[in-house]
């Protein structure tokens, strides 16, 4: 090798090879997936770095070289983690353990992290481990994670991270950490205690039995599966399962799913899942319970979310109409409510609205048929006091149970205006005072409310707003006309191509992508009809990512309420381009799912509830705007916007 590196740059061609070479080595999919440009870019750095002349020398060289070896099977991994990713799953792990522990202080836990990359995640299991250790004398425990890439395994072994990553550790567990001094000053580790506990070892979860390894308590296996194919998926799905006790529990990443009584298990909310394996009747009891009142005077309805929810171990009770449902809440409590629609004598919205302005305290969840005529009234119930909408026709899947789950736990009655804390102006000097070119939302469940709320009487030169909220496709047209007039904004017309106007709105209103490019030097609508992106299709990780490609533009991106973590990979892309980022906070969500991810990931710059985003917002609004560059300003690279979008966000 050369002493002095090339410039080297990867044809189409050899892009192409190094592409199946992923696919063979790691079994992990690039067909059409934006990490193309990113493992392309890793192994030009690795030919740049030994000073090849060419890929073919290169690849000859690594062929023969250990080390090398070693660095090309790294180059050909993403491996992007942090402390506590996901600290729903942390905290369901804590508090399944404490039940275990209360009842048997002794025990011993072993835990599998697949995938584990350079250590983070086994170590932040660990601090969970070690404080219940600390609480309960003569508990035992052991986590073991393995990964393909060698050098991300070395890492893990030394255990040795930079204090940048130390503000991502929780405070109460940062005690277990060492932090270095002289030679080590800016690094910290975890202590011994906790390191003797903890494994590692190089492995393809392809090509290994994983039964007979010794069963496992519990699993992680987060953000792994979405890299394969389904044929992968179901193979490695088995062989984890293979290994997991009955009754533990399985985490994949927000993004992840498979379909549960394919394998045995049940789904138990936040990407989780139990074995169920051993019991007659198949229910399942795990964590506290979940007390559901179901209004609805469908007989069979009621029935079908009853045996739904039976499944998950929640508790429900039945009526069939508003006055029985007053009654009930009179005597007894509950947790949550589903509400249908339309009812004998006081329908499902009205009664709702009255109830609220009564005090009621709970969350309700809009459980009704779909269709055109329908629309405006659950929107009206959402606008008004309504969390969520769940069609009839998914009432006996696994997300059913999942998501009221997930709202009765993350649920807090709403703020008024005067009791939200006026933090903006002490926020305010984190947020540069310039008006953006674009404005981009993304929201799930309980987002509806939450959109209206920041948009309410927008002014009316606001710089073009561009929405993905996920909702039913009979409900998108409707929701789109509403946020129109709630804001005071004219409604955008969403065709591929269509050049965007201040003072207009466009929302995603069918069963495609919605995303911003450029076009003859000002900014245009994309859309895209490509695969569903974290099971969303429009997803808002689409619209933020076709954004984060478009130079000499500035954006002011927000992520309110919703499951899962579509938008937190998109935020993250425009948070490292330097645009304004907003998550809407945990008070204020119904589900503190998505915002919670891209704060995770360090993504975000303002953490705050939708009206004090607003205000931010408008303090931007009013800054100086951008002068116009000339040509094609907002092209990027001498290509065109929508084509490096389409070529990123084809996937």
């Amino acid at each position: 090798m050369t002493n002095k590196p090339p410039s080297v740059t990867l044809t189409e061609q050899e892009k192409d090879f190094v592409f199946s070479l992923v696919e063979k080595v790691t079994g992990t999919c690039q067909r059409g997936s934006f990490r193309r440009d990113v493992l392309a870019s890793n192994v030009e750095r690795r030919v740049r770095n030994v000073g090849a002349q060419s890929l073919k020398a290169y690849l000859e060289f690594a062929l023969h070289d250990p080390v090398e070896g070693d660095l090309f099977i790294s180059a050909l991994t993403i491996h992007t983690t942090s402390w506590f990713r996901e600290l729903i799953h942390f905290e369901k792990l804590e508090e399944d353990l404490r039940e275990k522990l209360t009842a048997a202080p002794g025990i011993s836990i072993s835990i599998l992290c697949a995938g584990c990359s350079s250590g983070e995640e086994v170590y932040s299991l660990a601090f969970v481990l070690e404080k219940l250790r600390g609480e309960f004398p003569g508990f035992e425990y052991h986590v073991h994670g393995f990964d393909i890439d060698p050098v991300s395994i070395q890492h893990a072994n030394r255990g040795v991270y930079g204090t940048v990553a130390f503000s991502h550790i929780p405070d109460s567990y940062r005690r277990f950490c060492l932090v270095g001094y002289d030679s080590m000053e800016g690094f910290f580790a975890p202590n011994s205690e906790i390191r003797s506990r903890c494994s590692f070892e190089i492995l393809d979860i392809r090509c290994i039995e994983l039964e007979g390894k010794g069963g496992y308590d519990h699993i992680f296996c987060r953000n792994l599966l979405i890299y394969f194919g389904p044929e992968d998926v179901a193979n490695v799905v088995r062989s984890l399962l293979a290994t997991l006790k009955p009754y533990g529990l399985l985490f994949l990443g927000h993004s992840e799913s498979f379909e549960a009584s394919n394998f045995g298990v049940q789904f138990v909310g936040e990407s989780t899942y139990i074995k169920t394996k051993g019991r007659s009747d198949g229910a399942v009891t795990h964590g506290p319970v979940c007390r559901v009142l179901i209004v609805d005077d469908s007989t069979v309805a009621r029935k079908a979310i009853e045996k739904s929810l039976a499944k998950r171990g929640l508790v429900s009770h039945s009526v069939s109409s508003a006055q029985e449902a007053s009654d009930f809440l009179e005597k007894q409590s509950v947790d949550i409510i589903t509400l249908d629609v339309t009812m004998p004598g006081l329908d499902g919205p009205t009664w709702l609205n009255s109830r609220r302005l009564a005090g009621l305290g709970v969350p309700v969840v809009i459980v009704s048929e779909s269709g055109p005529s329908r629309a405006l009234s659950i929107l009206g119930a959402l606008e008004n006091g309504a969390q969520d909408y769940i069609e009839k026709s998914s009432i006996s899947s696994d997300d059913f149970p999942a998501k009221l789950l997930a709202i009765h736990k993350s649920y807090r009655p709403r703020l008024s205006p005067q009791q939200v804390v006026r933090r903006c102006a002490l926020q305010r000097t984190s947020v540069p005072r310039e008006r953006p070119d674009l404005i981009l939302i993304g929201a799930s469940t309980g987002g509806t409310e939450a959109v209206m709320r920041l948009l309410q009487a927008m002014p009316p030169d606001s710089p073009p707003i561009l929405i993905v909220q996920h909702i039913s496709a009979h409900f998108a047209h409707p929701f789109a006309a509403r946020v129109a007039q709630n804001a005071g904004l004219k409604l955008g017309i969403c065709t591929d191509g269509s050049l965007l106007e201040p003072g207009h709105v466009y929302v995603a209103d069918d069963d495609r992508h919605l995303g911003v490019c450029g076009k003859r030097g000002r900014l245009s609508i994309l859309r895209s009809e490509g695969p569903p992106m974290n099971r969303h299709r429009p997803s808002v990780d689409f619209l933020f990512q076709s954004a984060a490609v478009l130079s000499n533009v500035r954006i002011s991106a927000v992520l309110l309420t919703g499951m899962g973590a579509d938008g937190a990979l998109g935020m993250k892309q425009l948070h490292e381009k330097g645009h304004v980022t907003f998550a809407q906070d945990e008070q204020s969500c119904v589900v503190f799912g998505m915002p919670r991810e891209a704060v995770a990931l360090g993504a975000v710059d303002i953490i705050a509830s939708p009206l004090e985003i607003r205000q931010h917002l408008d303090w931007q609004i009013s800054g100086a705007p951008r002068e116009p560059g000339p040509g094609l300003s907002r092209i990027s690279k001498g290509k065109s916007v929508k084509s490096e979008a389409s070529t990123r966000l084809s996937s």
